[in-house]
């Protein structure tokens, strides 16, 4: 998905021209100078934020690798890493010649590491202008990026559904390659449903896509290669309740019956708000889900107890997996009468273990000594993820809590679906899980 910002790419020379030119062949070639078509800012979500990547620069003939370098370009606040030729125009596709120049911008994956993280979003849900001015030494010129681009957005498929109340969700879809229409021949595969949290929350129907890598990291191709399924995106301006959870029902029975998705493995997951968003679903609809796993979620509190208590049983024989960081404040226990121990993250968990042991189902946790530590990433998180979930695999566990250690999420406690979502024996865990029968609404 392209944000337009409607301005014409420019060009400052000493000369008088039209365009930028790529360094001019020898007179004797009399070959025409190539010349700059377009250039776009690449946008990409990392673990901490949408970010800014670098600059894709569009010529009107071939480039040859080479050409042009690292300090062939110069973009005020950002360090290039890469300079490379594409002919597929796609990011970090590179080729012995092409029309595409790429210009690649320094980012960390280090958990926390702010570099290149912008604010796209202005609290009238409009969008920053990001228009960024390049300079290129080689050719001695100035010109302006025309639009951004987000190359895993662009996979997805945008609708909207509204409801007969009148209240309309929009969604982003990713489809699979080759699974763009029902075809008997195919292999049905999962449903992953990504519930935003309360930070995306709008109509724009963007940011709950790329506001985080929640849904991405399911739909990226590393995910895709290891477990193929269809992505559903919604977003909400009133919160994971009432019609926009008819209207997740609405979209998720759409698929089944267009698509080749497997009706007996569907997934939820969301964090914070999505988190609730994910035991609300599973509470509205129990037949639904194959798994669901909320996270930044305490547990308890938070869909309401005392007047308006959560179902627990609702869960009978759906495998939940609760993630969330040891000290979060977010979701605290506010009730009255609470000591601090009982009102934590920790200490909640507790008690909805409790309520689960005495419907008679099987409960497994990692928390306290236990925990997970938050700043791990690959396959040192995979690991650990693997040892807790084993451990509940071993008991017959179904309800299984997870905290991760004081401390390692960062940049802050809340943030613990950095860690989560990106941990591939988590998703192996989800996808594994499958319903006795097929959901038929």
């Amino acid at each position: 998905m392209k944000k337009k910002n409607l301005l014409t790419a420019m060009c400052v020379l000493s000369v008088s021209a039209m365009a930028c030119a790529a360094p001019v062949m020898a007179a004797e070639e009399e070959a025409p100078a190539p010349q700059i078509v377009d250039a776009e800012v690449i946008t990409y979500t990392t673990d901490e934020a949408l970010s800014v990547a670098g600059v894709r620069i569009e010529y009107d003939q071939d480039i040859t690798s080479g050409a042009y370098g690292p300090d062939s370009y110069y973009v005020n606040g950002y360090e290039n890493t890469a300079v490379y030729v594409s002919a597929s125009g796609e990011f970090k596709d590179a080729a012995k010649t092409g029309k595409y120049v790429f210009v690649e911008f320094q980012l960390s994956d280090v958990p926390g590491y702010y570099n290149g993280k912008v604010n796209f979003w202005t609290t009238d849900n409009t969008y920053t202008d990001m228009t960024l001015d390049v300079f290129c030494q080689a050719d001695n010129c100035w010109f302006k990026t025309t639009d951004t681009i987000h190359f895993e957005a662009e996979d997805y498929i945008p609708g909207a559904v509204t409801s007969e109340g009148g209240v309309e969700t929009r969604y982003q879809l990713y489809v699979p390659e080759g699974y763009e229409t029902a075809d008997e021949n195919l292999e049905k595969l999962p449903l992953v449903i990504w519930l935003h949290g309360g930070g995306e929350s709008g109509t724009d129907n963007y940011e709950q896509m790329v506001g985080n890598r929640g849904a991405l990291n399911f739909s990226s191709k590393e995910a895709q290669a290891e477990h193929p399924c269809f992505v559903l995106a919604p977003q909400t301006d009133i919160g994971w309740e009432g019609d926009a959870l008819v209207n997740i029902n609405t979209m998720v029975l759409d698929l089944i019956a267009n698509y080749n998705v497997d009706a007996s493995r569907i997934y939820c997951s969301g964090p914070s708000m999505g988190g609730m968003g994910t035991r609300r679903l599973a509470q509205a609809y129990p037949t639904m889900l194959a798994a669901a796993v909320p996270i930044a979620n305490n547990g308890f509190d938070d869909l309401g107890q005392g007047e308006n208590p959560e179902d627990l049983t609702a869960y009978e024989g759906l495998p939940m997996v609760y993630v969330t960081a040891a000290d979060d404040p977010v979701f605290f226990s506010k009730v009255e009468g609470r000591t601090e121990e009982e009102a934590s993250i920790e200490g909640q968990m507790q008690l909805a273990m409790a309520g689960f042991e005495a419907l008679g189902m099987t409960v497994s946790s990692s928390i306290g000594d236990d925990a997970l530590n938050g700043y791990l990433r690959g396959e040192l998180a995979a690991m650990e993820m693997k040892e807790a979930l084993d451990a509940a695999a071993e008991k017959g566990a179904d309800k299984i809590f997870v905290t991760y250690l004081s401390g390692t999420v960062v940049p802050a406690p809340h943030s613990s679906w950095m860690p989560a979502t990106a941990n591939t024996a988590l998703h192996d865990w989800m996808f594994a899980q499958v319903n006795d029968a097929p959901y038929e609404g």
